[in-house]
């Protein structure tokens, strides 16, 4: 059924308002990033994970570890030779470092100098080999080099004294053009939703849920497959490319698909990555519901299946929606010099799963009386595969 002439007119007053608020905070973060660009060279992600060291035993690069690898006097990151990374290496060296390109001396960083590195331009004399090796070596160089950073030109011009330099613009447009998109995409269908099918969408965005712990059977989720529903799993597959997209974008060395990061961007890819990443989040999502009646069956709590499906993608909308929008509103005022920490964003994913396997627990501790131990055990058992398979391991495979 329709909503009334009133909800509708109150729902487009909702909508104009979200618009005129949305282009002027657009607007004022494309300010902002303008400003910015006066800056010579900003930093851009954090390279402290992409360290290697050769070790002599596998013959081979390992990643480094700081347990096993913090007294190895050279330290290596390695770039594939036929990608356009776009990036800078900026070196401020404490003491003497000793540059080899695969193995091969090429010059000495004296300390307490500046000096930056267009890694294109290093590539581009290597143009045969797969992989280049960037290996710094010093007697004194314990752990990372710290001094060591990745960094983007801005948009004024510059030549370098050693010639390894040649100017480009910030890859600013890919995420302009990505969070507009994507963030007009996501409201639409949202909004298609409160229009259409507002007990739908009052029920998935149900905050107050978190605060009670009584499970109330909505008629509106009594069909999981129904389309509205079908609508909901669609913008949280989406949702959740897009994070990964982000990853992918801000950390692009760590990223095998994604060929981003520097000035010849293909947009085609970075569509192929979101709907594949997105399609493949969306049969996760639907697969969960047939895993959630085979383990239930099997815990002897059959009861649990749908239950545990809805509510699994009821708080994933919200958690989801939430970061996306708080990581958008953080581009919009800082601009893309603004990286945050994936790390930190990783963990704050852990938290949310554990607060949710606890507020589970009590949920239906409460609502089915099951007994404890085998409840435990069945969200242990089942939150703990979202964690090492589930939708962590889509978006952030570097930090599990």
């Amino acid at each position: 059924m329709f909503p009334s002439s009133k909800k509708s007119a109150q729902f487009i007053s909702i909508i104009r308002c979200f618009c005129c608020g949305f282009l002027f905070l657009f607007s004022l973060g494309s300010s902002i990033s303008a400003l910015q660009a006066e800056n010579h060279y900003i930093n851009q992600g954090d390279i402290s994970k992409k360290w290697y060291v050769y070790s002599a035993k596998w013959k081979t690069y390992l990643p480094y570890v700081p347990s096993k690898h913090f007294s190895y006097q050279s330290k290596s990151l390695i770039f594939e030779g036929q990608k356009k990374y776009g990036i800078y290496l900026k070196l401020e060296p404490k003491y003497d470092l000793h540059l080899f390109i695969n193995g091969v001396y090429q010059k000495n960083y004296q300390s307490s100098n500046l000096y930056l590195v267009n890694l294109d331009s290093l590539l581009l004399q290597h143009p045969i080999d797969k992989f280049i090796v960037f290996t710094l070596y010093s007697k004194q160089l314990k752990g990372l080099p710290d001094h060591v950073s990745q960094v983007v030109a801005s948009q004024v011009n510059q030549v370098d004294q050693n010639g390894f330099l040649s100017v480009i613009s910030r890859p600013s447009s890919v995420l302009d053009n990505f969070f507009f998109i994507g963030t007009l995409l996501v409201v639409f269908l949202y909004a298609l939703i409160y229009r259409y099918f507002p007990r739908n969408f009052n029920f998935f965005f149900r905050i107050r849920d978190w605060l009670s712990f009584t499970y109330k059977e909505d008629a509106v989720v009594k069909t999981i497959f129904s389309f509205p529903n079908m609508v909901m799993l669609v913008c949280l597959s989406l949702l959740t490319g897009y994070v990964a997209f982000y990853h992918s974008f801000i950390d692009p060395t760590e990223s095998e698909i994604l060929k981003l990061g520097g000035e010849d961007v293909i947009w085609t890819e970075a569509v192929w990555f979101i709907l594949s990443k997105s399609s493949l989040a969306f049969i996760l999502f639907i697969g969960r519901y047939f895993v959630y009646v085979v383990f239930t069956n099997l815990f002897k709590i059959e009861i649990l299946a749908t239950p545990h499906f809805i509510k699994s993608i009821q708080t994933n909308i919200q958690f989801f929606s939430l970061l996306f929008f708080v990581l958008f509103f953080m581009y919009l005022i800082g601009g893309p010099s603004l990286h945050p920490d994936i790390e930190l964003i990783s963990i704050v994913v852990n938290i949310y799963f554990t607060l949710r396997m606890i507020y589970f627990f009590f949920l239906f501790k409460k609502t089915f009386h099951i007994n404890n131990l085998t409840l435990l055990a069945y969200l242990l058992f089942m939150e703990g595969q979202v964690v090492i398979f589930g939708i962590r391991q889509l978006i952030f495979p570097n930090y599990i």
